[in-house]
């Protein structure tokens, strides 16, 4: 628990960037995630850091700008899913300012399926963060296999305090 996020967050390493995200939440809440800065970059070297006892020795810069992050998951979940549904639409290569984590996924053939319930979550970063949220579900609609599930709301709270500014 970080002690200055009264609501618990704490950065987690997914990937290989760090991005913020809370714990123990439920599909339901993941529209939380989406608003705090995130890492450029240097995630695998600041937890082999933080893992060594040398934070202290790393310099890292945080992105200010909004990232907003979709969970893509498993129609059924979070009760009974299916696994080895085959995805296709992956990004072949990594576009400025997107990312598809990898959750509940596995490769199968030389393909990718699903292995869990939380399958993915695409992310994206924008200039405010209904540009981030708008890139982030072009990536969610590149993106497919059977009985996909994802939320459509996902960041409308930030854009409504993000507007009232």
């Amino acid at each position: 628990r970080r002690h200055d996020d009264p609501q618990g967050r704490a950065r987690v390493p997914l990937g290989l960037d760090l991005v913020q995200a809370p714990l123990h939440r439920r599909l339901a809440q993941i529209d939380q995630i989406g608003t705090q800065p995130h890492h450029d970059g240097l995630g695998l070297r600041v937890a082999e850091a933080a893992v060594e006892g040398r934070l202290d020795q790393i310099q890292a810069q945080w992105d200010p700008r909004p990232a907003l992050g979709i969970v893509m998951a498993a129609g059924g979940y979070p009760g009974q899913y299916r696994k080895g549904d085959i995805i296709s639409g992956l990004p072949t290569h990594e576009e400025a300012d997107t990312k598809v984590f990898h959750a509940g996924t596995a490769q199968q053939d030389g393909r990718i399926v699903t292995a869990g319930g939380r399958v993915l979550c695409a992310c994206a970063l924008g200039d405010s963060v209904y540009q981030a949220k708008l890139r982030a579900y072009e990536l969610v609609h590149q993106i497919r296999w059977d009985n996909v599930y994802y939320r459509s709301d996902i960041g409308y709270r930030a854009i409504a305090r993000e507007q009232q500014r």
